[in-house]
C-alpha cells in the first residue's frame, strides 16, 4: 500500500475517520457503562461537576497545541529548515508542560472556592467525595500538556495513525478499571481510570518522536524561539479556545436551576451528539488542517478555497440527515443505548429531549469545525477572537433567561443557538479574509441536501403509518430505511458530493487492496 496515498487529504481523513470510529466506539461503550453503573444519580453529578474545570482547561489545552503549533511549526520548518522547526518542538513541549504543572497547582490551591462554583447545596460527605475527585484529576493537566504538543507534532507531519491510535488508550483504560474496579472504588474508578489512561497515552507518543528529543534545543536560540512564539497570537489562541470550552462550565454553573439529574442528561446527550461530528467532521478537519497553513502559506488562494469548498459540500451531505434522525428520533436513540441498569425510562425522556434540541445545531456545529481549522489556517485569530467572545456572552445571557423555565432543555437551546452564531460569524469572517466568490456551490448542496432529508422523512412517516409500532426496533428500522432513501435520492439526481464520497470510497479500496 503506497504511503504517499496516506499523506493526501483523502487518505489522512480515512485513517482519521477509521481509528476514530473505533475510539468513539469505545466511547460509547464508556458512556453506556457509565449509565448502567450510575445512571443520572448523585454520585454520577458530583463526579462532572467536579472534573469540570480540569476537563475544559485539558481540552483547551490539546487544541491550542494544535491549532497554534501546525502552523507555527510549518511557516518555520519551510522557512528556516528542519533543524530550527525540531527546536521549536522542543521548546513547545516544555513550555506546555510547564504551563500544565503551574495550572494544576493553582488549582489545587484554590479546590475549595471551584468546587464552591458549582456545588452549592452539598453536605460535608459529598463535598469530600467531590474534592478527591478534583484531586485525581489534577494529576492528567500537566500531562496533557506534553500531548497536546506531541499530538501537534505528529499530525504536522502527518502521522495521523499513531496520533490517533494513540486515543485508543484512554477509552480503554477507563473502561477496564470502571468494569473492574467500581465495585471496590465506586465512582473514583472513572477519575482513577482517566488518570491512568492518560498516562498509557503520553507514554505511546513519546516513543514515535523519542529521536526528536533533545535537551540541548531548550538553550539554544532563545531570542528567536520568543520571536517564533509570538506571545500576542498565543494569547489569542488560548482564549479562543477557552471559549469554546466554556459551554460546560456555563451548564455547569446553573447545576441548582435545571431538574435532579439534568446536568448528568446534557453530559449524555452530548455524548451522542459528538459521535457523528467526531467521527467524520473532526476527522476532516483536522486532516485537511495542514493543508489550509501550507496553501495559504505559500499564496495558493485558489487552493485554499477549493479545500474549503469540498469540505463544507461533505459535511453538509452527511450532517443534514443525521441532523433530521437526532430531532425526530432521539428517544429511541436514547433507549437503545442507555435504557440498562441505572438508567430509567424517565431519564431515557429527559435525556432524548436535550438531544433533540441539539440536533437543531448539528448540521452547522460540524460545518464550523471545518471553518475553525481553516480561520486558525489563515492566520484571521483577531476575528476569530472576537466572534467567540460575542457569542460565549449570547450563550450565557441565553442560558440565563432559558434555564429558570425550560431548565436542561434550556441550557441545551442556547448551545444550540451559539452553535448556530459560530457557523454564520465564521462563514462571514472567511468569506472576508478570503474574497470568497462562489459561496453558491456550498448553499446549493445545503439546500439539496435539506430538500432530500426533507422528502425522504416525509415518505418515510407517510409508509410507516400504515405499519403498527412495534417499539424502539420499529424506530430503528425507520431511521436506517430513511438513511437508505437518502442516500438512493442522492444517487437519482446525481448529486456532485455523492460522487466526491463514491470516489474517495473507490481511491480507498484500490489502495488498501494492493
Amino acid at each position: 500500500m503506497p504511503k504517499k496515498f496516506f499523506l493526501t487529504v483523502t487518505g489522512a481523513s480515512l485513517i482519521i475517520i477509521f481509528f476514530g470510529a473505533i475510539n468513539k466506539g469505545l466511547g460509547m461503550i464508556r458512556e453506556i457503562i457509565f449509565a448502567d453503573s450510575f445512571g443520572l444519580s448523585k454520585s454520577y453529578e458530583l463526579y462532572l461537576l467536579s472534573i469540570v474545570v480540569p476537563t475544559v482547561i485539558n481540552t483547551f489545552i490539546v487544541y491550542v497545541g494544535q491549532n497554534f503549533f501546525i502552523p507555527q511549526y510549518n511557516r518555520i520548518k519551510i522557512q528556516e529548515g528542519v533543524t530550527e522547526a525540531r527546536v521549536f518542538f522542543n521548546k513547545a513541549l516544555a513550555l506546555f508542560f510547564i504551563l500544565g504543572l503551574f495550572t494544576a497547582l493553582g488549582l489545587l490551591l484554590s479546590e475549595d472556592a471551584i468546587l464552591k462554583l458549582f456545588t452549592t447545596g452539598l453536605t460535608v460527605s459529598e463535598f469530600i467525595i467531590a474534592k478527591k475527585i478534583l484531586l485525581i484529576i489534577l494529576f492528567t493537566i500537566p500531562l496533557n500538556g506534553l500531548m497536546a504538543i506531541l499530538l501537534a507534532y505528529l499530525q504536522a507531519e502527518y502521522d495521523f495513525r499513531n496520533a490517533f491510535i494513540s486515543h485508543l488508550f484512554l477509552n480503554l483504560t477507563i473502561i477496564l478499571v470502571v468494569v473492574l474496579f467500581t465495585s471496590v472504588f465506586g465512582i473514583y474508578s472513572i477519575p482513577i481510570g482517566f488518570l491512568l489512561g492518560t498516562i498509557l497515552q503520553v507514554g505511546f507518543l513519546f516513543i514515535f518522536v523519542r529521536n526528536k528529543i533533545v535537551f540541548e534545543d531548550l538553550w539554544r536560540g532563545k531570542s528567536y524561539f520568543l520571536k517564533q512564539f509570538p506571545a500576542q497570537i498565543f494569547l489569542m489562541t488560548v482564549f479562543i479556545e477557552l471559549m469554546g470550552q466554556l459551554y460546560v462550565f456555563i451548564d455547569r454553573l446553573f447545576y441548582s436551576s435545571v431538574e435532579l439529574g439534568g446536568i448528568a442528561a446534557l453530559n449524555y446527550a452530548t455524548t451522542v451528539y459528538l459521535i457523528p461530528v467526531s467521527i467524520l467532521s473532526m476527522a476532516f478537519s483536522s486532516a485537511i488542517f495542514p493543508k489550509f497553513s501550507e496553501t495559504f502559506a505559500a499564496g495558493k488562494i485558489d487552493e485554499t478555497q477549493n479545500s474549503l469548498y469540498s469540505s463544507m459540500r461533505i459535511t453538509f451531505f452527511f450532517f443534514v440527515p443525521t441532523s433530521v434522525i437526532f430531532i425526530f428520533y432521539s428517544q429511541p436513540i436514547v433507549d437503545l443505548l442507555f435504557h440498562r441498569g441505572a438508567f430509567n425510562a424517565h431519564d431515557v425522556v429527559m435525556t432524548a429531549e436535550v438531544l433533540k434540541i441539539y440536533g437543531i445545531s448539528l448540521v452547522f456545529f460540524a460545518t464550523y469545525a471545518i471553518i475553525n481549522k481553516l480561520l486558525f489556517g489563515i492566520a484571521a485569530v483577531k476575528w476569530l477572537l472576537l466572534s467567540s467572545v460575542a457569542v460565549i456572552v449570547i450563550k450565557m445571557i441565553a442560558s440565563f433567561i432559558l434555564v429558570h423555565k425550560y431548565h436542561q432543555n434550556g441550557l441545551a437551546a442556547a448551545s444550540s443557538l451559539s452553535y448556530g452564531l459560530y457557523f454564520i460569524f465564521g462563514t462571514a469572517i472567511v468569506i472576508k479574509k478570503l474574497h470568497l466568490k462562489k459561496m453558491s456551490l456550498p448553499v446549493t448542496a445545503l439546500f439539496l441536501s435539506c430538500v432530500n432529508a426533507g422528502i425522504s422523512l416525509f415518505i418515510v412517516e407517510l409508509l410507516f403509518n400504515y405499519l403498527s409500532d412495534a417499539g424502539i426496533f420499529f424506530s430503528l428500522l425507520k431511521i436506517g430505511f430513511f438513511f437508505s432513501l437518502y442516500m438512493l435520492n442522492a444517487l437519482v439526481i446525481n448529486d456532485e458530493t455523492m460522487d466526491i464520497a463514491k470516489n474517495l470510497l473507490t481511491k480507498s479500496w484500490e489502495h488498501l487492496s494492493r
